[in-house]
């Protein structure tokens, strides 16, 4: 993913940060990640979405260990900077959950419509 030249620096607001020169040097180095679920269901999510610009100008992991937090009950919560242009779909008749990539989240996706 990174390579040596590029070092950790601290950040106030999370633990894992580094700093680039451009956007582009982060798109580059930075890949999609792929969270498989027990049922072989993959989310694919983009770097812009696992990775936070901070006030200081460092490009930071935006996914934490759950296991750290104190008092936390060691879960790992997908939040809101995971789902940026996710489609969230709800099925509680049948107890699932489903997602769909929606890049313009104005414009209704078909699977919404079940």
């Amino acid at each position: 993913m990174i390579g040596s030249s590029h070092r950790e620096v601290h950040d106030d607001d999370l633990p894992h940060c580094w700093k680039f020169k451009s956007i582009h040097e982060v798109q580059r180095l930075f890949k999609p990640l792929s969270l498989q679920f027990h049922n072989k269901i993959a989310m694919h999510i983009p770097a812009m979405n696992y990775l936070i610009h901070t006030r200081s100008n460092n490009w930071c992991l935006a996914i934490l260990n759950g296991t750290q937090i104190p008092d936390g009950d060691r879960r790992i919560l997908i939040g809101d900077a995971t789902m940026r242009d996710m489609l969230v779909i709800y099925d509680n008749q049948h107890g699932r959950l489903g997602w769909v990539h929606q890049p313009q989240c104005t414009r209704p996706h078909p699977a919404s419509r079940l």
